[in-house]
């Protein structure tokens, strides 16, 4: 980037220069000769350029400036403050309008039949479910709901009546409301939640044979995958991924927005039926780092 300076044309420095010759010595003359060019370069006949004075400036500019800089010279795609920007940024949610209702949420579970499936009902207010707009931008007071067991996000769901499976023993069910970019809603800091604690009885639920698996591995800040990183699978299919890490992250199986927490003493299992068509990442969620594509027809 060059900065512009305008002087007089020739003509005019020159009288300027022999004005000063008059006046006074060589060493005053040199002097003010500057100091008259230097009070002229408002007039813009003739246009040189100087470099220097982008150099001057870039070192005036404050460290928030330059930060604000090299941002949108990078092209920063993360999200702002108002829930714009990279799709994909679930580690931050999106603080509440404190000038409309504030949403909020309260959940019921009953036991059924079957032992370890609970009813799961969710009463809501200012908040609407919005199936349709998944994935779009986030609306406010509208998105979809996630429910969490013991603190980790296993489904997405918009049905205010739904039934789960819950692990024998004591456990926490959370239901966190989220916008349509999948970011949680936050009250003063903290995700919009409600939940209660239940005990599971009986076994655990049987697992479905799996269709296709996937397999990778997290290891020196690198994603080692056990075969293409692009998986054809079909619609109704079993989806095994299990990945193994040297640290601590989070995958999300983007589109259908399941989680699982994975670390070095800690694999990260996730089973689902692929019943929604279109192609969907799977990434770590902190570092943003691809695993693997499945393309559902």
């Amino acid at each position: 980037m060059w900065n512009k300076l305008t002087v007089r044309p020739f003509g005019v420095l020159l009288a300027v220069a022999l004005v000063a010759a008059a006046c006074g010595s060589a060493a005053e003359t040199t002097t003010t000769a500057a100091a008259d060019v230097a009070a002229v370069t408002e007039v813009d006949d003739v246009v040189i350029e100087d470099e220097t004075i982008e150099d001057d400036a870039m070192e005036d500019m404050d460290d928030d400036a330059m930060e604000d800089m090299e941002a949108v010279e990078h092209g920063d795609d993360h999200a702002d403050e108002e829930g714009n920007g990279h799709d994909h940024d679930h580690a931050t949610g999106i603080e509440v309008d404190a000038s409309l209702p504030i949403p909020a949420v309260e959940v019921e579970l009953t036991e059924t039949d079957t032992p370890g499936t609970f009813a799961l009902t969710v009463a809501l207010e200012n908040f609407t479910p919005t199936p349709e707009n998944i994935d779009d931008d986030p609306i406010d007071n509208e998105g979809h709901m996630h429910f969490l067991i013991d603190g980790e996000r296993i489904d997405r769901f918009t049905d205010l009546e739904i039934e789960i499976d819950v692990p024998e023993g004591e456990h926490l069910v959370e239901v966190e409301l989220n916008s349509n970019n999948h970011r949680a809603y936050t009250l003063d800091g903290e995700p919009i939640r409600a939940g209660v604690t239940v005990t599971g009885v009986g076994e655990e639920p049987e697992a479905p044979a799996v269709d296709v698996a996937i397999a990778a591995n997290f290891a020196n800040g690198e994603v080692q995958l056990g075969g293409d990183d692009r998986v054809e699978i079909a619609e109704g299919d079993v989806v095994m991924v299990t990945v193994t890490s040297d640290a601590a992250e989070e995958v999300h199986v983007h589109g259908y927005d399941i989680f699982a927490d994975v670390a070095p003493d800690e694999d990260a299992l996730i089973t689902f039926t692929a019943n929604i068509p279109g192609r969907f990442e799977i990434e770590f969620e902190q570092s943003g780092l691809f695993i693997a594509e499945l393309a559902v027809s």
